[in-house]
């Protein structure tokens, strides 16, 4: 049998010996019919193509054949590269600021993980032998690294993780207030002939000083603990934004040469339109790990910090008790 579509089309067909398998398996016709008509006996391609042009002169004939939805199927693996390659000169600029602002994002927050997490160890290794310390020995844990002082200031903190001596509590940011503390209170006691540290008294004005004295030094403290963490926000905040003007600039030269070329249509926008979303895109890509990473390092800073505040309340409560 054939059958045949009138008025603008016609479908042409043969009718071969085919399993039931083969019949379940062959897809159906998709489309739209005006006109439908069976015959008895099966129409060679000539009556068919007869046929047609007695449907009028502009008739054709549609050759229905393999479905094409399993080519689509097969091309979906490339649409990411597809709509990399529609990207714009401007796009790509965007897209590799963005880049190399994630790299960024990712060497801080590597580097500020390690340097936090030697940081918290050290700092527990301290405080649990500084609790144990009665009042006349308060300062029985410093130690005489005054020449190395200057040095360690000019290190930075991520060299100061890997290479600190973990036996000394290097790493610790509250050791170094401690140290200061100890050597300020040494500088502000009385020197008596035959008097022992136990016996020395302080005045109220000097432990104020002394209490100023690591104040500033806590402030130095978080200051250096918090370092870059001020690129982690920039990344959170403007990488949508760059992600976005990326974007927008690209919609705009999509338009710009449509409206230059008068073809309105869709396979000429939706490349165009893609490729400036993948901007944006990049930019969620930067500021979503750079949020999280933020987050984490700072319940972590906040913590460190609420330490040095609390070591430096008990240490100046300890030297008061001993020596006012």
């Amino acid at each position: 049998g054939a059958i045949t579509v009138g008025a603008d089309s016609s479908i042409e067909t043969g009718v071969k010996a085919e399993t039931k398998a083969e019949a379940e398996t062959k897809p159906g016709f998709i489309g739209e019919m005006d006109e439908l008509e069976i015959t008895k006996t099966a129409l060679t391609q000539d009556m068919i193509r007869l046929a047609v042009k007695g449907q009028g002169p502009g008739s054709t004939v549609l050759v229905y054949g393999e479905d094409g939805q399993q080519d689509s199927d097969e091309g979906s693996t490339s649409y990411f590269v597809t709509t990399m390659q529609n990207v714009t000169v401007d796009g790509w600029v965007v897209i590799i600021v963005l880049i190399v602002m994630f790299a960024i994002s990712v060497m801080v927050m590597v580097s500020k993980t390690i340097v936090i997490t030697n940081t918290m160890k050290d700092n527990r290794a301290f405080l649990k032998q500084f609790t144990g310390l009665s009042t006349g020995e308060v300062d029985n844990l410093d130690a005489d690294d005054s020449k190395n002082e200057d040095n360690e200031v000019l290190e930075s903190p991520l060299l100061m993780a890997l290479s600190g001596k973990h036996s000394h509590f290097e790493n610790s940011n509250i050791y170094r207030i401690y140290h200061i503390g100890v050597q300020e209170m040494h500088n502000r006691m009385p020197k008596a002939v035959g008097a022992s540290a136990a016996t020395l008294t302080l005045t109220p004005q000097a432990i104020d000083a002394i209490r100023a004295t690591m104040d500033a030094s806590m402030v130095r403290e978080n200051q250096k603990i918090n370092s870059l963490m001020v690129l982690l926000t920039i990344a959170i905040s403007g990488g949508p934004f760059l992600g976005l003007l990326g974007t927008v600039v690209g919609v705009m030269i999509t338009f710009a040469a449509i409206a230059a070329s008068g073809n309105v249509d869709v396979n000429a926008i939706a490349p165009g339109i893609a490729a400036a979303l993948a901007a944006t895109v990049a930019g969620l890509a930067v500021a979503i790990p750079s949020l999280f990473g933020y987050n984490y390092l700072g319940s972590r800073i906040k913590e460190i910090s609420a330490d040095m505040h609390v070591f430096v309340d008990e240490f100046v409560a300890k030297i008061a008790e001993q020596h006012s």
